[in-house]
């Protein structure tokens, strides 16, 4: 895997090819994850739903304190360019003629011992000055005793920090609670105002359980309210892709229905036990906001351009030949198989959808393009195909000579294409073992690779793998020609013999200094051969081409 993609991230197995022989077929795969840490997010419209009902002036600070404290936090976690954050409450007062009145200077004092330390009246008039400035406030005088429009999500077009804190520290909690009509019309702002690109959410503080209007799911006996009379306020939340994030603080809530609520919408359910842990769901939930994507994201696998034993060109269908393969119902293991997942909030996978197509055609033709589309965060695209293996030797694909092979995408911020290379892959296929004569035993000479692996281009390092089942021992030799010189013979390399007794894929490895062989190409190749000949020769073969004159610099990715 490999995450320089900005957006994405990228993994193409490296195993895939691990003891592969011929005859057998391998799994091909790539996926890409939403998972990069400069995905572009979209933009926020969110209402803050809070009950300011009188049971949030319990404890000291009182929960509603506490509320305001984490609202303006939360508030801190938008974009002021491009997120829209508007503030309701729900609080019946009507018994109170609408009045939101702590210390009764308005003549209709909500009467309680909650205001500072909870059961004491001697600081009651001092915490409120404090605390609720805005007491006594005529929440009648809006048009609603029940509910309120703090701050309406189109009062400033973009976020404006300071406008809405100050929103927040107007409310005064007072009355019963009728959730079902705040929660209606917070639900109703954001669809009567919608931006088709924006995200749109309602965060629902309550302390306690709905006692007037009934409840938001609505049902016989609830309120009736615009456009779903008697309905669920939940199911014209989903209809309108309106998610729901529900709080229920302290142990009076009813947290199987607020748990319903928010999962029916794509939501979450956040218990808070204590007022301290509002800040931190909060701010998780700001997190949970950022639903981000890289848009018009294609996939490009490039066949043409490859490396076979080390030397630039070839037929790969001559190696490798691709195996469609369907099933009913579809299978991870079909070829090609292709599939869209993401990863809810509450850590569920759910698959989007799973498709098959043949790609025949295009593996011949050298290229399979597919079109992804959008990747959002926590979404994972893979497709899976099988390829028969046909033929011994070392196979190179993709990033041989060329950027064709990628992963491409939109962004968002630019409307440029960012496109991503993919590295190189190898895949040496060996020859199968086979029974031969003189006793049915096997010598095997295999994964022949010739490679400069230091820092030194004049130091070759062969490496070759070697099987024997046979009672005596085989002789392993070492040499090279020079492929560029017509009529050149075999050159034992100095140091170039060596012996093995029964083995399994035993590998073996030397190093051969090549400072006065001319620069060309050369074959390398390792002979094999049973002693007391009890097993037929066997001979692996690699090319190396020696290029001196020019020097290239590369960064490692790590």
């Amino acid at each position: 895997m490999y995450k320089n993609y900005p957006y994405l991230s990228i993994t193409v197995p490296k195993d895939a090819c691990d003891n592969a022989v011929v005859g057998q077929q391998i799994n091909f795969s790539l996926s890409l994850s939403g998972d990069g840490a400069a995905l572009r997010p979209k933009p926020i419209d969110v209402v803050l739903l809070n009950d300011r009902s009188g049971s949030m002036l319990q404890d000291n600070p009182d929960r509603m304190v506490s509320l305001m404290d984490a609202a303006i936090l939360f508030n801190s976690k938008m974009d002021d360019s491009k997120d829209r954050v508007g503030l309701f409450s729900f609080g019946d007062t009507t018994g109170w003629s609408g009045w939101a009145d702590l210390t009764g200077s308005a003549g209709h004092q909500y009467v309680t011992s909650w205001e500072g330390i909870d059961n004491t009246n001697s600081d009651d008039v001092a915490y409120v000055a404090a605390h609720y400035p805005a007491s006594p406030k005529n929440y009648g005088a809006t048009g609603s005793n029940t509910y309120s429009r703090d701050l309406a999500l189109t009062s400033n077009p973009i976020t404006n920090a300071a406008l809405i804190n100050a929103a927040i520290n107007e409310m005064v909690p007072a009355g019963s609670t009728p959730m079902r009509e705040g929660l209606y019309y917070s639900v109703k702002e954001i669809v009567d105002n919608k931006r088709p690109t924006a995200v749109s959410a309602v965060i629902m503080l309550t302390d306690g359980q709905y006692n007037t209007g009934g409840s938001p799911a609505g049902g016989s006996g609830t309120l009736s309210l615009p456009g779903i009379g008697t309905g669920s306020v939940i199911n014209y939340a989903k209809a309108n892709n309106v998610t729901l994030y529900t709080i229920g603080l302290g142990s009076s809530v009813n947290s199987g229905e607020l748990t319903t609520f928010a999962n029916q919408t794509g939501g979450k359910y956040y218990p808070a036990p204590s007022p301290s842990d509002l800040g931190g769901i909060y701010s998780q939930i700001a997190g949970d906001l950022q639903d981000v994507a890289g848009g018009e994201t294609e996939v490009v696998l490039n066949y043409g351009s490859v490396k076979i034993n080390n030397v630039t060109g070839g037929d790969i269908t001559q190696y490798m030949q691709y195996q469609p393969i369907m099933s009913l119902p579809l299978q991870e293991t079909d070829s090609t198989f292709i599939k869209k997942i993401n990863v809810s909030k509450t850590g569920v996978t759910n698959i989007q959808y799973t498709q098959y197509r043949d790609d025949s055609a295009n593996y011949t033709s050298g290229q399979m393009e597919f079109d992804v589309g959008e990747i959002r965060l926590n979404e994972t695209w893979s497709t899976n195909f099988r390829l028969n293996l046909v033929k011994a030797g070392k196979v190179s694909l993709f990033g041989i000579g060329d950027t064709s092979s990628k992963i491409c995408f939109r962004d968002a911020a630019t409307g440029a294409m960012n496109c991503q290379f993919i590295e190189e892959w190898e895949c040496p296929i060996r020859e199968s073992k086979v029974n031969v004569p003189f006793g049915n035993n096997t010598l095997l000479v295999d994964n022949v690779n010739a490679d400069v692996l230091g820092p030194d281009p004049n130091i070759l390092t062969v490496s070759w793998d070697t099987t024997y089942n046979g009672n005596d021992s085989v002789q392993l030799t070492v040499s090279y020609k020079n492929l560029d010189i017509k009529g050149s013979h075999y050159v034992q390399a100095p140091g170039g013999v060596f012996f093995e007794t029964a083995c399994d894929h035993k590998p073996r490895s030397m190093t051969i200094n090549t400072k006065n062989w001319p620069d060309g190409h050369y074959s390398i190749q390792v002979y094999g051969q049973a002693v007391n000949k009890d097993a037929n020769p066997s001979m692996g073969e690699d090319q190396w081409e020696k290029s001196t004159s020019t020097a290239e610099n590369y960064i490692q990715l790590d």
